[in-house]
């Protein structure tokens, strides 16, 4: 049986690029690396030239435009330069929350090339694959993750890293305020929540007065907390975290005895941040009783 290379509609082709998180480009490319090689009877690896896709993007591109001409792919330079916003689209992933949801876009340099091959898959005897067989599994594997994930990026559900108290919403400022456990005058420097879907499943946070770390009662709809203003904490322990996967727990000592604990991501240093400022505000309320709080 002869190797194929995919004929995917555009439109497929951006919605499983989106909802794979970018792996559907690369099983695309991989299709059409294993056509070239069968083509050409080369000793070429698809599956290294799929996996390192943003690398030989241009590759791939200059080869579908020489043997499938289309005004689509017209010149060199411009498989180079879809090339080269492929490779930047794709290096974006690293950039914090919500930057590297650009990077979700990689699939936009590739769309000529998908318009091109299936435009002239109808035109010329050559084997093509329409199969979507994967597809549709792949979809309701990682679709629900790329989508809880693009949520996080945003902060429409709670974020996996410590962010900064400007970045909350202003829905879930009020929440803060409605519930009791932020004031109305009082501004949030750092936060961050374990939650899934909503702050209001628990929460931490270094505000311009206070430490406070908040969760859900169980016989309400209410929250408890537990908080120490900066000039009333006589100390604190860190034990960092051992990796990505644990966080770094914070335990607070108030003057009269009272020990609380703050949960922090150590995804992006955040618990790092979170502890400098911390530490900075801390000596500043301790050393200058009466002193107003540290700006923003």
């Amino acid at each position: 049986m002869k190797k194929s290379y995919l004929t995917v509609s555009p439109l497929w082709f951006v919605t499983l690029s989106v909802l794979t998180m970018g792996i559907y480009e690369l099983y695309w490319g991989y299709r059409y690396w294993c056509y070239v090689k069968e083509r050409d009877a080369s000793a070429i690896r698809p599956f290294w030239r799929a996996l390192f896709l943003p690398i030989w993007c241009y590759a791939l591109l200059k080869d579908i435009a020489i043997h499938h001409p289309s005004r689509w792919l017209p010149r060199e330079a411009a498989c180079a330069l879809l090339a080269v916003v492929y490779f930047v689209l794709n290096m974006l992933w690293r950039q914090p929350d919500p930057y590297w949801l650009i990077s979700s876009l990689s699939f936009l340099p590739l769309l000529p090339a998908v318009i091109v091959l299936r435009k002239n898959a109808y035109a010329h005897p050559v084997p093509r694959s329409h199969s979507l067989k994967w597809g549709i599994p792949a979809t309701l594997l990682t679709g629900p993750l790329a989508i809880v994930t693009g949520l996080s990026a945003l902060n429409l559900t709670p974020s996996s890293v410590v962010i900064s108290g400007d970045q909350l919403w202003p829905h879930q400022v009020e929440l803060l305020q409605e519930q009791g456990v932020l004031e109305p005058d009082e501004t949030i420097v750092y936060f961050y929540s374990t939650g899934l879907l909503s702050i209001k499943e628990d929460g931490q946070f270094l505000s311009d007065c206070c430490v406070v770390s908040y969760w859900p009662d169980t016989n309400s709809d209410e929250l408890l907390m537990a908080y120490a203003f900066l000039e009333n904490i006589e100390d604190y322990r860190v034990h960092w975290s051992d990796g990505i996967l644990e966080d770094t727990i914070i335990t607070i000592t108030t003057l009269e005895g009272y020990e609380f604990d703050v949960w922090l991501s150590p995804e992006q240093g955040g618990d790092k941040t979170f502890v400098s400022e911390l530490e900075k505000r801390w000596e500043a309320a301790r050393n200058t009783p009466g002193l107003s709080p540290l700006p923003i």
